[in-house]
């Protein structure tokens, strides 16, 4: 038997920070983990969270993908997950 977890919104913080200032989103962007930065704008993460070397997510985005995923991100207001699937719907 599969344990299914769901992700609480509310008591998410989405913009922690490790001891380096390094969010989740950046932490993605970084290592070019495309599926993380969507999940991360999805649940509204702030793409202007700054490491302690000043760099954000974009700074560090390892692969073209998620540059424009981030990108995309500022302009566009995500609806959380329709399901646990993993299928995202935008809403421009």
């Amino acid at each position: 038997m599969m344990a299914s977890a769901s992700i609480n919104p509310d008591k998410l913080n989405i913009n922690a920070t490790n001891n380096q200032g390094q969010s989740l989103i950046w932490l993605a962007s970084k290592k070019g983990f495309a599926g993380i930065v969507t999940f991360c704008l999805t649940m509204k993460a702030d793409v202007k969270v700054r490491d302690k070397a000043g760099r954000n997510c974009f700074d560090v985005a390892k692969t073209k993908k998620c540059r424009e995923l981030i990108r995309k991100g500022l302009t566009t207001n995500y609806m959380r997950p329709v399901c646990h699937g993993g299928t995202y719907s935008q809403q421009n």
